[in-house]
């Protein structure tokens, strides 16, 4: 994962902080319940790979679906309104 990271970032780091670049994308979709993994296990990563990280866990959507996870768990696994 992290020479996948480094790698696409290497290429498109002028265009944005996306895996591609400027615009999220499907391997952004893709590679977020991978980088949760990787804060859940603390994971290692080189500058590049932890860069494009730290940008995926400050998405405001990945936010609100661990935020809904969070709240769903304390409703004992039932979806609540304020979700």
């Amino acid at each position: 994962m992290d020479a996948i990271w480094s790698d696409c970032r290497a290429r498109c780091r002028a265009s944005g902080p996306w895996l591609f670049g400027a615009r999220y994308s499907i391997a952004d979709a893709m590679y977020a319940p991978v980088a949760l993994r990787f804060n859940t296990y603390g994971a290692t990563l080189s500058p590049a790979a932890e860069g494009y990280f730290h940008h995926v866990m400050q998405d405001p959507h990945l936010l609100r679906w661990i935020h809904g996870a969070r709240a769903e768990i304390a409703a004992g696994g039932r979806v609540t309104e304020d979700a």
